[in-house]
């Protein structure tokens, strides 16, 4: 006799799961709201902004666990014990690897520096404007930024700002968890699978010890669609606050995250309004839609107010200088980065020689035939010891992913046509979303792309088994989450093992430097970053214009060189 599953638990146990990913989201909102109410009264970032918004996250961990949820006082200081670990861990790991991304070493960290300085960018352009990397400083979204210049600002450490992108992988498993945890009759091994796979998306984990923050907007993109259907279930104070707090994170990320994040909730009003049930919300979807409006409100005129309101003023478009500018080309940005041969090709056909091309972070280069879906080579896995994988960037099995996800899908319509109706409709939501962007060929613009096997998996698996097709949605959904796993042990595994080495590899070369305290050349071309970094260990440095001005060049990091004053002879 086939055992019956139980029904899903929620209890304690998924509510503090919830409760400590909503806090780490409700610290980083916070963080944002109150660091840019203090730029907005003419003043810079202070750590007394930092210490607020830990409070008030703290506060909404107690009230929300004590007072809504009454989790028990043993939970809640279990609760609260672990999410000083995810803290504390994140923080030693965000701080101890180095940045070695080329955006990262250029106008990310140059960003975070100047605010962390005292530049106040409501108020203040940086000059001259029309440089390219300071029309991006002045005029693009600044949340990361701004958590991350507040945190090198406590610890005094460039490289620990790097937390944000740590804490939303870990916040999306949580939450996810959680959300499988109160709401399905998934097995807990599945429901672990999932939420790894949601947290895990290849473009996050490959930008995680960076700076980039395309991986921030696909578990803020995961994030705001598991708040809404948990305010759909529920809509407490704790799941709302959530939902505020990441509609805020979603539109100040990038511009390509506040494209993403309008569009959702876009899509979320039109299905509510064709439905007929727009004029007739009950209290509770009346408060959801509330704390939409709260959010966007929040998102767009207080913490967007640079750049969104400023960019309106002064030069006629939020989206300044991608848009409205005479001067600006908006092609710089993916000039020269895709693959010669993706020049005379459509947007669609970029996409799927993307998809099934072999994985390359080679500029210049030709993405080359079409692969086996299944063909694996070497130079596609260390291509992601690095972020920013231009071609075939969710992974080297991506692409055979996605043929056995179609596959199930197919399987999907013989046991259930209204269940796959609603799996298509949810496909088709997140496939719609890389149409705003031209090149979604390259997956750090459209990261969301993952989603699509993790949606067809989690079909499959929700689907009735008491149907004859059980054994093959079985088979067809232990392959798809094989080829998953995987794919994502090949990008995080080349990934961590490359800046492994390579941070321990600085460590040991700029204590080495340090100790010897004699002056080095350095060449760095445009990575400013570098040379900050030399200064922090207090190390002594003449900055040279080209690299064949060194005398005996040794590389110090990613395209960056260094040589003693004195070369010893060879």
């Amino acid at each position: 006799m086939q055992s019956e599953r139980k029904e899903p638990d929620r209890g304690v146990a998924p509510r503090l799961l919830f409760l400590v990913g909503a806090t780490i989201l409700v610290f980083y909102a916070a963080l944002l709201v109150v660091q840019a109410g203090t730029l907005l009264a003419g003043a810079s970032l202070h750590n007394a902004g930092t210490l607020l918004a830990a409070a008030l996250a703290l506060g909404y961990f107690w009230l929300v666990g004590m007072r809504l949820y009454h989790l028990p006082v043993k939970s809640m200081l279990v609760g609260f014990a672990g999410l000083m670990v995810i803290a504390v861990v994140c923080g030693l790991v965000a701080a101890y690897y180095f940045d070695l991304s080329w955006d990262g070493r250029d106008y990310q960290q140059k960003a975070i520096r100047q605010l962390a300085g005292g530049w106040n960018p409501v108020y203040v352009e940086i000059q001259p404007s029309d440089m390219y990397d300071n029309a991006w400083l002045n005029h693009y979204p600044k949340g990361p930024w701004i958590a991350a210049a507040s945190v090198v600002k406590v610890t005094g450490g460039i490289e620990s700002g790097k937390i944000f992108n740590l804490l939303l992988i870990v916040a999306v498993f949580l939450i996810s968890l959680s959300a499988f945890w109160s709401y399905t009759r998934l097995r807990f091994w599945q429901m672990l699978l999932l939420s790894l796979f949601l947290a895990a998306n290849p473009v996050s984990t490959s930008q995680s010890l960076s700076y980039y923050v395309d991986g921030q907007v696909s578990s803020l993109l995961i994030l705001m669609g598991l708040c809404l259907l948990l305010c759909l279930k529920s809509a407490d104070f704790g799941h709302l606050a959530a939902l505020a707090a990441v509609i805020m994170l979603g539109l100040n990320v990038k511009f390509t995250g506040t494209a993403y994040t309008l569009l959702l909730l876009a899509v979320i009003v039109l299905i509510t309004v064709f439905a007929g049930q727009f004029g007739k919300l009950t209290y509770a979807r009346k408060t959801i839609w509330m704390t939409v409006f709260f959010g966007l409100l929040l998102g767009l005129l207080v913490v967007g107010y640079q750049p969104y309101v400023t960019n309106t003023l002064h030069y006629g478009h939020p989206f300044y200088p991608i848009y409205g500018s005479r001067t600006f080309n908006k092609e710089f940005v993916i000039q020269g980065q895709a693959p010669p041969d993706f020049e005379t090709l459509g947007w669609s056909e970029k996409l799927y020689r993307s998809i099934f091309s072999p994985s390359s972070s080679q500029v210049g280069v030709d993405s080359g035939p079409l692969k086996f879906p299944l063909r694996v080579s070497r130079p596609e896995v260390t291509a992601f010891a690095r972020p920013d994988v231009r071609v075939s960037g969710w992974g080297p099995l991506f692409g055979a992913t996605l043929v056995v996800a179609l596959a199930g899908l197919a399987l999907l319509l013989f046991v259930s046509r209204k269940f796959t109706l609603r799996t298509l409709a949810l496909l088709g939501l997140v496939a719609g979303t890389t149409l705003l962007n031209s090149e979604a060929w390259w997956a750090r613009y459209s990261p969301q792309l993952w989603l699509l096997p993790v949606i067809v998996l989690g079909a499959l698996w929700l689907a009735d088994d008491r149907r004859a097709a059980r054994g093959w949605l079985k088979i067809i959904g232990a392959i798809l989450s094989i080829l998953m796993i995987a794919n994502l042990v090949l990008v995080s595994g080349a990934y961590l093992a490359y800046n492994t080495l390579s941070s321990r590899r600085l460590h040991a070369t700029l204590a080495d430097l340090r100790q010897s305290s004699e002056e080095v050349m350095l060449y760095y071309g445009p990575l400013e970053a570098v040379g900050m970094r030399l200064q922090d260990y207090g190390i002594p440095y003449r900055w040279v214009e080209r690299r064949d001005e060194l005398a005996c060049p040794r590389e110090l990091e990613v395209q960056v060189f260094y040589s003693p004053l004195d070369c010893p002879p060879p």
